[in-house]
Order: structure tokens, then sequence, then C-alpha cells
């Protein structure tokens, strides 16, 4: 039997025989063989970081300074000091030995300083822990910290230091890159003082609620509102949202409301601009209405920091007021604010807002039953009808897609389609927000909680309330609606086996708590 690690193959009886223990392994950019420990997690820690490169995701192009908490034997270290040569890394590491290791691995790379400590809320001793709260052993690269307890303190212990500690010993400008897999001490260091955040760019992350439980919620409850988010592999990216600097403020306030096609949109942007505050701009990007854009009837999914130029300009122009077309309606005054309702947009929803300054986004949820039949009513429209195509786009996939391949195969009919491409959309787009940054409103919400909502977003672009009676002229009109739909000529009705099968899919997307309040009759009347 052999043991193949890269390129190199070794015969396992030779390893065996002789106890060979560890093995030289060259990294390319760095000038001499790193130790590789057999028998230990290392080789896992290896594939990890340089086969699988689960660290190469949107890193900030010329970083000055990255925090490497956790750096167990050094292969983050020098993946980071192979890409960035000129930069300098903060390692930390509790295990001593691990951090011996750490030692023969790194100490002669240049601008990299090695720390035997632990990532925590405060400058303390903390207790090296080696197993999980259920006497799992956690071998190498778990080894976990903990708050020493009066008199159970046990004999290995470490010093904790806190970001803000780190900061001002190495008199740091900006951490450039902060990546976090401290086996769930991450939760201590996001419940602890943040003012380390201030000066921090890119956080990876690996969150151990496995360990200590709480740890993902610390995380997002102190980042939510000032970063956007990503993930790859076991890591979740978080990247400083741009500042809305100088050239953002010559941006008119803004409302984007967004949803699948056939989700009474149309209706409910009427209901938002009832008193005629807005300078609205209906369906954009539309494959009929915007030539330059023909053939697009879905915007492609976008990571945070990659929007192609073409829409970045594009919706730069739309919500700058810079563009025109036969839908967007009669000039406005410059400061008059802007309405969007857009049908297209949502997988890239989240990175646009992070290049364009978009004042409120709402997202208007109509159950899919009703979404599905009403198109399949009005089938002379260019609706996206494919799901699968979806799968050939490699980052959506990556980042959300691959674990409902099977699912999103399995669609035959067109309805089934539809039902499909509805759960995929509102799937990227809920989990990718935060439920502070978008307002949601179901299709069959009660008048009295819809003004609420309208209410509160048009105080919060600073605009009058709407005439009670023109309010409520708007609203009705969503009766007309349903009695289109069910008017088509040809139209069709889901059967119970439909039902069933739509009923499935939300479950399977986790979309039950998006719905909740939604339509009960699904076909509507």
């Amino acid at each position: 039997m052999l043991l193949r690690i890269g390129k190199s193959v070794f015969p396992v009886g030779v390893i065996e025989k002789f106890q060979v223990t560890q093995l030289g392994v060259a990294i390319p950019g760095i000038d001499r063989s790193f130790t590789l420990r057999l028998g230990e997690t290392d080789a896992a820690v290896f594939e990890k970081i340089f086969i699988r490169e689960e660290y190469n995701h949107h890193l900030p192009p010329d970083p000055k300074a990255i925090v490497d908490a956790g750096a167990n034997v050094g292969y983050s270290v020098a993946w980071f000091k192979a890409r960035f040569p000129d930069a300098t890394i903060i390692a930390v590491e509790p295990d001593p030995t691990n951090f011996q290791l750490l030692q023969e691995n790194c100490a002669h790379l240049p601008a990299v300083h090695l720390l035997n400590a632990a990532l925590w809320s405060e400058d303390t001793d903390v207790s090296l822990v080696h197993s999980t709260p259920n006497g799992l052993n956690l071998r190498s690269w778990g080894i976990r910290t903990e708050t020493l307890v009066g008199d159970d303190c046990p004999i290995r212990t470490v010093k904790g230091v806190t970001l803000n500690t780190l900061i001002e010993k190495f008199s740091i400008d900006s951490i450039d890159i902060l990546k976090m897999d401290i086996e769930g001490a991450e939760k201590q260091v996001f419940e602890g003082d943040l003012h380390f955040l201030s000066k921090t760019e890119c956080i990876a992350l690996e969150c151990h609620d496995r360990f200590n439980p709480g740890c993902f919620a610390a995380a997002q409850n102190a980042l939510r509102n000032g970063y956007v988010t990503s993930s790859k592999g076991e890591n979740v990216f978080y990247y400083r949202r741009p500042d809305r600097n100088s050239d953002f403020q010559s941006y008119p306030k803004s409302i984007w409301l967004l949803s699948d096609g056939r989700s009474g949109s149309t209706w409910m942007s009427s209901v938002l601009n009832c008193s005629r505050n807005f300078a609205e701009y209906f369906e954009p990007w539309h494959p009929r209405m915007s030539d330059e854009y023909f053939g697009a009837p879905v915007i492609p999914y976008a990571r945070p920091g990659e929007v192609p130029e073409q829409y970045r300009e594009f919706y730069a122009r739309v919500f700058g007021k810079r563009w025109s077309s036969v839908r967007s309606g009669p000039s406005f005054p410059k400061n008059t604010p802007v309405l969007v309702k857009d049908i297209h947009a949502m997988l890239m929803a989240r990175a646009v807002t992070t290049e364009v300054p978009i004042t409120q986004i709402i997202c208007l949820v109509r159950d899919p039953v009703q979404v599905a039949t009403s198109k399949l009513r009005l089938n002379h429209w260019e609706w996206f009808r494919e799901p699968a195509h979806l799968l050939n786009d490699r980052p959506l996939c990556q980042d959300w897609l691959e674990p409902l391949r099977e699912v999103i195969l399995a669609a035959r009919s067109q309805f089934e389609k539809y039902i499909v491409i509805w759960a995929i959309l509102y799937y990227v787009f809920f989990h990718q927000f935060e439920d502070s940054d978008v307002i949601y409103i179901r299709y069959s919400e009660a008048s009295e909680s819809l003004e609420r909502k309208v209410a509160s977003v048009l105080q919060k672009l600073g605009l009058d309330q709407p005439d009670e009676k023109v309010f409520q002229d708007a609203f009705v009109n969503r009766v007309d609606i349903n009695k289109k739909d069910k008017g088509r000529s040809r139209g069709y009705e889901p059967t119970a086996a439909d039902l069933a099968y739509a009923e499935r899919i939300i479950a399977q997307f986790g979309l039950n708590e998006l719905l909740s309040g939604a339509d009960d009759s699904h076909v509507g009347n």
C-alpha cells in the first residue's frame, strides 16, 4: 500500500517499519521545507490550507499586517507569507507542542512574530484543554482554552492576550487580515472589548459552536453592522463595508424593492409611491426594455467585492439618477428619493449594496405556489425557466447551491422548476442579509401591518406619511391582481402533488421562517 503526499508516493510499510514520524514538505515561495508530523492532524491541516486553499477567498490585495490566531504549526503562516511576502504576520498559538514546531517552521521567515499565547477577551492566564466537553481527544489541531476557575486550575496554562493588546504591542495601524481558528474562544473575543474592529478590514473565521455554544451568534452580533459576509469551506469571511464617503453623499435617498417575478412588486411599488414622493424606476434591468442587456432574464450572482464592472456602473447610474429608459418615468428634481422596483437582481443584491449606497431594501415575499401559477398563466413572458443553469455558476455553487444540487436537478415539470427558482433566489438573498438590513413584506400582509411598515420606511427617508384614503386606494389594487391571475386564458391550476412538492422544497431550503405569515390560500381569490 502506498501513501501519496502531493506528487510523492511512499510505501506505507517502510514508514511503519522504520517508524517514520515526520516528513519535510517544500512550499512554493518559501526557501526551506516545513515539517509535517505523521500520526497527528498535520496532514489534514496542510490539505485544508494548501490543497483546498480555504483561505484563498477575496482577500485584500496588498495587506500590510496579518494576525494569524490559532497558527497551529505554521502552515497558514507559510501560506500567507508566500502569497503576501511584504506583510507583517503576528502568529498566536497557545499549545506549547504546536508552538515548538511553529518556531521550527516559521522563525526564519522575515517580518513574522510568533507568540505562545491564546487570543482571549482580556490579558490573563487561561487553561489549556485537550478534549471536548464530552471527553473526545482533540489532538494537536483542537487545543481549547478556558477561563481559570478557583482551585480546579489545571497544570497547563498559557497567557491570554487581546487583539487590542496586539495592536498596541506591534504598533499596528490596521489589521488587514485577521484569521481566527481558535477552537471556541471566538465567543469570548467577540463578547469582549471590540475596539480592534475599528482597525480590522477582513476576518477569516472558523466557528466552533460544537465546543463552545454561542460562538457564531457572538460573531454575528459583533460584526453584522460593519461587515458583509461570504464563506468558503469551514470559514466565514467578513469584509468591512465601504465607508459612505463624500462620493456616496451625492446619491439621493433610495428604496430597492426586490422580489421574484409575479410577486406583486408593481402593486407594492404603487403602495410605496402612493403620494408620488419617489422617482420610480420600473425594472431597470429588463431583457426586453434594456437593449444593452438583452437576454439576461436573471442577473448573475456576485460575491461582495466582485461585482462585474458593467453591473456596478449600471446600478451606480440607476441609484444616482443618471439612468433613463422608457420605463423610468418622468424627470424629477435632483434630491427626489429613488424607488427601484427590481425582479432580476436578488442573487447580486448583497454584493451591489457594498458598492452603491441604498437607504432601504425591501423584499416582497409571495407564496411560491402563487408565483409559479401566475408565471404559467402568463406564459408569453420571458421568465427564467431552468434552475439547473444556475449550477453552472461556480461561485454560486461553492457559496450556496452545492449541498442542494440533487434537489435542484430533480425538478421536472415547469411548475416544479419555477418553485425551485423561487427557492434559490430567496434562499441566497435571505441568508446574505441581516434582518436589520431588510424590511420583509408578505404579499398577503394585512392593511394595518403594511401601513406601519410603509410609515417606518417613509420616516427613515424623511418623507411625509401618505393620506389614509390614498394609501387604502393603492392597497386594494392587490385584489385586482389576484383576479387578473385567475382570469388568464388557459389558466393553470396546481394539483395536490404540486402543493406537496412546494412544501417539501420550502422545507429543504429552510425557508419556512421567511414564509411565516405568507398566503394561506396558495392560489388566491
